[in-house]
């Protein structure tokens, strides 16, 4: 920004010069001046434009624009004894609609309380596209009232170009006070509207964009529960992503702690949690509910064994090595918390009873990589071994499919990472014809279980995925990037099971190999799957964990306690 500055001065002196010579009576030099500072506007919208950001430039540049606004009335001065009084008030309008261009542009951002999914709960939001039409609007307007000046064009003309802009001013105004004053009656009628829908528990979730899977995991099962619930999130990137997944279940967008209030009905007995979100010691603080976190995939990486977990009065966990990961790393949770319900989202996983070794060539081999985390302890991704982990599995002549955290997209050197592994494959299969998966197939249109029956094998790295394949009774390698396999395997248990792509690269043929071939782990991966996953049985996996859940939303609470609990409150108030 620092770099830029003197770049916005220069800008805004050109824009001042040129505006000051129009109304000293020097046209010609005051016009260039004037249109070199228009045109660098243009090009700095342009730029907004190119990024899908057009709305963003509504309130932009208001300092320039109101300069090269005043030099307009420039061309109209010279040889009048009376200027056109009706051009200068439709420039003074001007320069009123560009001052009020921020203010419009809050107004617009102004969701209000926002329900999906409940009759007569509808909140008009501002289109982008109004917000376009009125930047794009404005920014025109601008070089045509100096065309409008130097023809001469009568002031009424001026007038009347006015009106577009200001219609679409007044409309995102109007919008955005109906929204204020709906707020305002929903917020009254909300209470009463989940009253009669009669919700026995809560989804609760607060999450980035591209996060929606970790709810979009738990929402079928937890319909299978049979009973009314609602859905409460905390920001308006969040309230998108669930109701694209919530098709018929209500959600609510609950910005701020009294509308946490008026979701808490009395016909509310438990809360589900899918994360360690911040926002989650916002509704824990509600004594008369009981609060269940449960996560959103089982695996050995820092995130599983959060401290924070202990302030839920229960943890739902898969098997027993999750209760024994919080131990074995000096995290103190009161063992009655833990209740083993299983994994229910592996239900759908095909159990291979084929050993790899017989399965026909092209083996078809799953790489997913994990994103790098927030923090150090949560960077585990095989990323930047990419390019060797799959030349590796070209030249045993697998198919490859190539499916990465959701994260992964988010991070500009794995993006390039992965555009270059994805025109590697691509190649590749011009040369063999052999069909790799990848791309808009393997990440949107197929889930990450069909990605699993669709596979032989599996190259990961420490995350969830690695202990949801192990259902599939499928062989897996697990990368350790630096690290040698003693401590590998000492940090992260999983890793017993795997083919260990640690430190000395030399050893990487050998393991895939193993795992491709007599693949001598398949009978410890059978023990660890009973110990990570649970023993239950296959036929109604997902069912354990719907009637744990459905024993616990049923229990007969006590209405008159459901307001907050003083000693629960977050430090944030």
């Amino acid at each position: 920004m620092l770099k830029r500055e003197p770049w916005y001065v220069l800008h805004a002196l050109v824009c001042a010069v040129g505006s000051i010579l129009l109304l000293g009576g020097l046209t010609w030099p005051g016009l260039v001046l004037w249109s070199i500072g228009w045109l660098v506007i243009v090009i700095r919208v342009s730029g907004l434009v190119r990024r899908g950001k057009v709305a963003d430039t509504v309130g932009r540049w208001v300092s320039v624009r109101v300069m090269l606004a005043v030099g307009v009335i420039g061309p109209l001065l010279p040889g009048v004894s009376l200027p056109d009084w009706a051009a200068m008030t439709a420039v003074a309008l001007y320069l009123v609609m560009v001052r009020t261009e921020t203010p419009l542009r809050t107004v617009s951002r102004f969701k209000g309380l926002r329900v999906s999914n409940i009759a007569s709960f509808h909140m008009p939001q501002t289109r982008s596209s109004e917000l376009g039409a009125l930047a794009l609007l404005q920014y025109l307007l601008l070089p045509a009232y100096m065309v409008f000046a130097i023809i001469d064009l009568p002031g009424w003309w001026w007038l009347v170009a006015l009106v577009p802009t200001a219609v679409v001013a007044v409309a995102i105004a109007v919008s955005g006070i109906r929204r204020r004053l709906l707020t305002d009656h929903y917020r009254q009628t909300l209470p009463q509207a989940l009253e009669r829908i009669g919700p026995r528990f809560v989804l609760y979730w607060d999450a980035p964009a591209r996060t929606k899977f970790q709810i979009a995991m738990w929402v079928p099962f937890l319909k299978r529960i049979g009973t009314p619930f609602i859905v409460v999130v905390r920001s308006d990137v969040a309230f998108g992503q669930a109701a694209s997944v919530c098709e018929d279940v209500p959600v609510v967008l609950a910005k701020s702690m009294s509308d946490l209030d008026h979701c808490v009905v009395p016909s509310v007995t438990t809360a589900f949690y899918v994360n360690n979100a911040a926002k989650n010691t916002h509704f824990v603080r509600y004594a008369s509910i009981t609060h269940v976190q449960l996560l959103h995939g089982e695996s050995d990486k820092a995130p599983s064994f959060n401290p924070v977990t202990a302030m839920y009065d229960k943890v739902y966990v898969a098997g027993q090595a999750a209760i024994d990961r919080y131990h074995n790393n000096n995290v103190s949770i009161d063992p009655e918390k833990f209740e083993i319900v299983g994994r229910p989202q592996v239900e759908t996983i095909a159990i291979t009873e084929t050993a790899i070794s017989e399965v026909t060539e092209p083996r078809t081999v799953l790489y997913a990589p994990t994103w790098r985390g927030y923090f150090a302890d949560t960077s585990h991704s095989s990323l930047p071994y990419a390019d060797e982990i799959v030349g590796e599995l070209l030249d045993r002549g697998c198919r490859i499919i190539l499916r990465p955290h959701p994260y992964c997209r988010k991070d500009p050197e794995y993006r390039t990472i992965l555009r270059e592994l994805t025109d590697r494959l691509d190649r590749h299969r011009d040369e063999t014809g052999i069909e790799h998966v990848h791309g808009q197939t393997a990440e949107v249109e197929w889930t990450v279980v069909d990605c699993f029956n669709a596979s032989d094998a599996m190259v990961s790295d420490v995350s969830s995925v690695v202990a949801d394949y192990l259902y599939s009774r499928k062989p897996f390698a697990v990368v350790a990037g630096d690290q040698d396999l003693d401590s590998f395997t000492a940090e992260f248990p999983l890793a017993r099971a795997s083919y260990v792509m640690g430190e000395d690269r030399s050893l990487w043929p050998g393991q895939l190999g193993d795992m491709l071939g007599e693949d001598p782990l398949a009978e410890t991966r059978q023990g660890l799957r009973t110990y990570y996953l649970g023993d239950h049985d296959p036929q109604d996996y997902a069912d354990v964990f719907v009637r744990a859940a459905r024993k616990e939303v049923m229990r007969v609470g006590d209405p008159s306690t459901s307001a907050p609990s003083t000693s629960a409150t977050s430090p944030e108030e």
